[in-house]
């Protein structure tokens, strides 16, 4: 199983540090599941595989590339071709196609696709407690938008299911 995690961060150019910092997870847990210590508990492993855009069960061994992203379970998804680098931050880049699963409600932290001025943009949401809707980008020299609470935040097209790495075999 490390070794499918290894090869995924080899194709996407990732280090194992960098892994550790975005996600919270100790570099001691990679170790030991390198060295054949230990697995993760499974909700590292699918912190792991949400970061790196695969699903838990390609990352373990047990699902094929076509289940890499979850993307295969959603007949009805869209497919959007991403433009610009707003989600560099979470290793989404410019010419990668995202599926969207339709929906009208995400959770807070989950990344959707939003109307914004004409454009589909692919944003986390947060709503907070006083209930304003914040967007971020995940690259982080772009601005939150804030939208205060009672006033009209931009449509939800849907949820991110995956993504396709223009380039990349998995």
């Amino acid at each position: 199983m490390y070794s499918i995690f290894s090869e995924i961060l080899q194709k996407m150019g990732i280090t194992p540090y960098r892994l550790c910092k975005d996600t919270g997870i100790s570099q001691s847990t990679l170790t030991n599941w390198k060295n054949g210590n230990y697995v993760p508990k499974i909700d590292k492993l699918r912190k792991i595989a949400d970061y790196l855009g695969v699903s838990l069960e390609y990352l373990m061994g047990s699902g094929d590339e076509q289940g890499a992203n979850d993307a295969s379970a959603c007949a009805s998804c869209l497919t959007v071709v991403v433009r610009g680098d707003g989600m560099s931050g979470i290793h989404v880049f410019d010419g990668d196609t995202v599926f969207i699963k339709k929906q009208e409600k995400i959770e807070n932290g989950e990344i959707g696709a939003f109307m914004i001025d004409g454009r589909v943009e692919l944003k986390r949401f947060y709503l907070t407690e006083n209930g304003y809707t914040v967007l971020l980008s995940e690259n982080k020299s772009a601005l939150p938008l804030v939208y205060p609470a009672g006033s009209e935040a931009p449509l939800l097209i849907g949820k991110v299911i995956g993504v396709e790495w223009k380039g990349k075999d998995f």
